[in-house]
């Protein structure tokens, strides 16, 4: 009886009843989202949320596009969500509404790029706005690069660290004191050194404690433990993570949810 809240390829936001999607085993398919949600032609669902109350006047939505703007949008302006979706941010042209966050308006944001530059802020840079208001620059990129990744949470410099993972299965876990906080809309820090042709497929801030879930292009999925993982400086090139088939590249993965405290 959850209420999944969609984000599209388009800037627009639709909600629907976790019910509406059947209950599948891991082998199946799966079915397409279009027969639930009015989308539209072309537009494809690219993150969705779990929100049960609307009226929350602490609570956020931190919005992060594939070239690196960034938007923060107070939940009540989605009480009224229609049919046919309704508008969550104003795109330039080209760009696409790839990730959102519930917040509290306090986190620390770390912005992560395809070419390994990682950039931090606190959130409230980005103020409340409306919801059919562009929002404003997060990161500033070079020709050619695009955000992969957003990590948006409450940091305890003495106990986190940015888990970060590249295309080939090579990872870190980097110290997030060796990226200090800065002004939105810079270039970032280097997290990574990649080799030619290998590019980040993402990070998230983790503690000892965490599990990480490692999604392959191929649709290998992997869960393993975060501990392992070697801690090193951010100009290191990092450890082999993930074991991949030939051809076959991290396409994504995500720290594991604590249900107890989650």
């Amino acid at each position: 009886h959850s209420t999944l809240v969609c984000f599209t390829s388009n800037g627009k936001a639709y909600k629907t009843k976790v019910y509406h999607i059947s209950e599948e085993s891991r082998y199946s398919k799966g079915s397409n989202i279009s027969s639930i949600l009015n989308l539209a032609e072309n537009e494809i669902v690219t993150t969705g949320v779990i929100l049960n109350d609307f009226s929350l006047e602490n609570q956020f939505f931190f919005m992060t596009t594939l070239r690196g703007v960034v938007k923060l949008v107070k939940v009540t302006e989605f009480k009224n969500i229609r049919t046919n979706g309704i508008i969550a941010i104003n795109l330039d042209e080209g760009d696409i509404l790839r990730w959102v966050e519930i917040t509290d308006g306090n986190k620390d944001v770390m912005l992560l790029s395809r070419d390994g530059m990682v950039i931090r802020f606190k959130e409230n840079q980005a103020r409340p706005i409306g919801r059919s208001a562009r929002g404003v620059r997060g990161m500033q990129l070079k020709a050619n690069d695009r955000i992969v990744d957003n990590s948006v949470g409450s940091v305890d410099e003495a106990n986190a660290s940015l888990l970060v993972l590249a295309e080939s299965g090579i990872g870190k876990r980097v110290d997030i004191k060796e990226f200090r906080l800065q002004k939105r809309a810079g270039l970032g820090l280097r997290s990574i050194k990649l080799k030619v042709g290998d590019h980040l497929a993402g990070g998230t801030i983790v503690t000892n404690d965490d599990e990480i879930i490692i999604v392959s292009e191929k649709g290998t999925v992997s869960r393993q433990s975060v501990k392992p993982i070697s801690k090193q400086g951010r100009a290191a090139r990092g450890v082999r993570v993930q074991k991949l088939d030939a051809k076959d590249k991290v396409v994504a993965f995500a720290r594991m949810l604590d249900e107890e405290k989650e």
